[in-house]
């Protein structure tokens, strides 16, 4: 009987994980087996084999994911400057961001771990998603995986906000400017309590204006504002 309910168990188990790769990357297995070891951390019990498994898919899905994240940032900030592109890239596949994804997909339901070990201090489903990457990455080829991730990314992650919260938009509103032989001038203007306006001059006409409680915020709303508007240039 236990060797019955082992195999339904992982008929059953097999089946979820074809639906949940299904569900996230639009792609069909007809077997499963390859990925299992993906959804065994290596403090449930597993064995050596197993284990080293994990850790080498882990390993090569951590790779191809930050080969991934750099190409599409590159195609989603077509002006950023290196440093910003370094910074963002930096946030997006952190341990942190991953296991945020991790969750928003449901894959702790799916993952087998120890329960004596506290998952909240761990990086277990961030792991287990850069295990299943690497996986992808030897059965679909870098081609497949690419363009699957980019649209798994694209979904997940608000390259919006990131682009508020990390883009040196001053940095590449001087950078335009320089490019198109325009001369450019930041004014600052001090406001009743503590706030400060920023004004951008292009060529001494007025642009844009931004105002904030720091002289450096104001100056990137400032420009934040202007690279919007004139974005493509």
């Amino acid at each position: 009987m236990k060797l019955f309910a082992g195999f339904f168990n992982w008929l059953y188990q097999g089946s979820k994980i074809r639906l949940f790769l299904y569900q996230n990357f639009t792609l069909h297995f007809v077997s499963v087996k390859p990925f299992i070891s993906c959804f065994l951390h290596g403090s449930q019990g597993m064995e050596k084999k197993a284990k080293k498994e994990f850790e080498r898919l882990e390993f090569l899905g951590d790779a191809v994911i930050d080969l991934v994240i750099r190409d599409l940032l590159m195609k989603v900030y077509p002006s950023a400057e290196e440093g910003s592109l370094t910074k963002i890239k930096a946030q997006v596949v952190s341990r942190k961001e991953l296991g945020r994804i991790a969750n928003v997909i449901k894959l702790p339901k799916l993952v087998r771990v120890d329960p004596r070990i506290d998952v909240q201090q761990t990086s277990i489903f961030g792991n287990a998603l850069e295990a299943i990457v690497g996986q992808l990455f030897l059965l679909k080829g870098y081609e497949k995986t690419d363009r699957v991730l980019k649209q798994f990314f694209s979904e997940h992650i608000a390259f919006d906000q990131l682009k508020n919260q990390i883009f040196n938009f001053k940095g590449v509103t001087i950078e335009w400017a320089q490019k198109n032989k325009k001369k450019w001038e930041l004014e600052i203007q001090e406001l009743p309590k503590n706030r400060y306006l920023a004004t951008l001059f292009i060529d001494q006409q007025i642009q844009t204006v931004g105002v904030s409680s720091s002289k450096k915020s104001a100056e990137q709303k400032a420009c934040r504002i202007f690279w919007e508007i004139n974005e493509g240039y």
